[in-house]
């Protein structure tokens, strides 16, 4: 799923110096975020903090050794109950500012790479987890549903985009027994350059 998108942080802060006036006012411009890097989030208590994409995880090898920490960045949002995510889907949630994400499709060697956004350029906010770590820090990961149809047509997941009378709910620990986003929230551009500069898309990041 979703493994690299674009923030304007300067647009994030504005909005958020609207809802709570400890904010504090950064440069405008698009900024490029890619797992483990540090990234704007709003928690449950209204604040705004930079946390690492992706919750840091160590896998059993065929050897029997613990793996490298890995970073998983996305949550499935049929897999909450599970260990990974439980506490913090009901203790510590999170809204991700996100001003466009990608998707990549098609043979390995021949891409297309693929851009959401809002129609209007507006902030997606993505539903979000987040977690402490000792050796990390704070850390927080992207919740993915079932696609709609604008997303569907590249990829069998995408990024929980919050309406904005889901915002506080959310947040404010609500229930959604529905995760699944209507049609016509995102614009999508298909053939865009890659933002990575690379052949193949980063490592999907998402536990299955």
């Amino acid at each position: 799923m979703c493994t690299f998108y674009k923030q304007d942080r300067g647009k994030a802060e504005r909005w958020f110096r609207k809802k709570n006036t400890r904010g504090k006012a950064e440069p405008a411009g698009m900024e490029s975020v890619r797992p483990t890097h540090l990234a704007p989030v709003v928690t449950s208590s209204r604040l705004l903090e930079d946390m690492s994409w992706g919750f840091r995880r160590r896998f059993k090898l065929a050897s029997g050794k613990p793996s490298a920490w890995k970073p998983v960045v996305n949550s499935r949002d049929d897999k909450l109950a599970s260990p990974i995510w439980r506490e913090a889907f009901a203790e510590r949630r999170c809204i991700v500012p996100v001003s466009e994400f990608y998707e990549w499709s098609g043979p390995a060697g021949a891409k297309t790479t693929h851009r959401f956004r809002h129609p209007q350029e507006e902030l997606l906010w993505v539903a979000g987890v987040w977690e402490p770590s000792a050796e990390f820090g704070n850390c927080y990961s992207m919740i993915t549903t079932l696609p709609n149809r604008e997303v569907g047509r590249v990829h069998d997941r995408m990024l929980v985009v919050l309406m904005p009378d889901e915002i506080d709910r959310y947040l404010d620990g609500g229930d959604f027994k529905d995760f699944h986003r209507p049609d016509g929230i995102l614009e999508v551009a298909s053939g865009v350059p890659n933002p990575l500069q690379r052949t193949q898309p980063p490592s999907q990041g998402e536990l299955f």
